[in-house]
């Protein structure tokens, strides 16, 4: 098992520096990381060319191309993956801060590719890939996520968290009104 929280988002929406911002006592990005350690399988920040402070003390992938979209991320998370041979890659997103460890063990204790179940019907992060996943994960383009290749897993175990923990922050809006 591998986790990939990704961290290379420009936040134009927030207007730059979100990952740092104050919620509530620590740093927005801390807390995905809090949850990420909690876990104590092997974890990988996936940044632009200029890492958060948050993840200073992290093992850092940057990504050169992360201008260019999530999946360029992605690609990168699931290349280090089946580099390092793990069995299992789990996705967050730092944005994210109110996933809880009971989620992240429900996606990793899956017995197949796992993703969360939205409200609006929609899967999606966190989520957690099998191997075998890998090859479609690292052929995303570069501007889309894993919903597509998600759709294509027949068999997908589907994760219902209580939807706060769904909530992402894009904005100073959003900050305000979760924090």
């Amino acid at each position: 098992m591998m986790i990939a929280l990704l961290a290379a988002g420009s936040a134009t929406r927030f207007g730059g520096g979100k990952l740092d911002a104050p919620l509530r006592d620590k740093p927005l990005g801390a807390w995905a990381l809090d949850r990420a350690r909690a876990t104590g399988w092997p974890l990988v920040v996936i940044a632009a060319a200029k890492t958060p402070g948050f993840a200073q003390d992290c093992t850092i992938l940057t990504n050169p191309d992360a201008a260019r979209g999530m999946g360029t991320s992605i690609r990168l998370a699931a290349r280090a993956a089946r580099e390092a041979g793990a069995q299992r890659l789990l996705v967050m997103l730092a944005d994210m801060p109110f996933v809880s460890e009971e989620t992240l063990g429900a996606l990793a204790d899956a017995p197949r590719t796992a993703a969360c179940a939205y409200p609006d019907g929609t899967m999606g992060p966190p989520a957690c890939f099998t191997a075998n996943l890998y090859p479609l994960l690292e052929g995303l383009p570069p501007d889309k996520g894993a919903q597509g290749v998600l759709r294509q897993v027949v068999d997908l175990v589907r994760i219902t968290p209580p939807p706060q923990e769904l909530a992402d922050i894009d904005t100073r809006e959003d900050l305000a009104r979760l924090g």
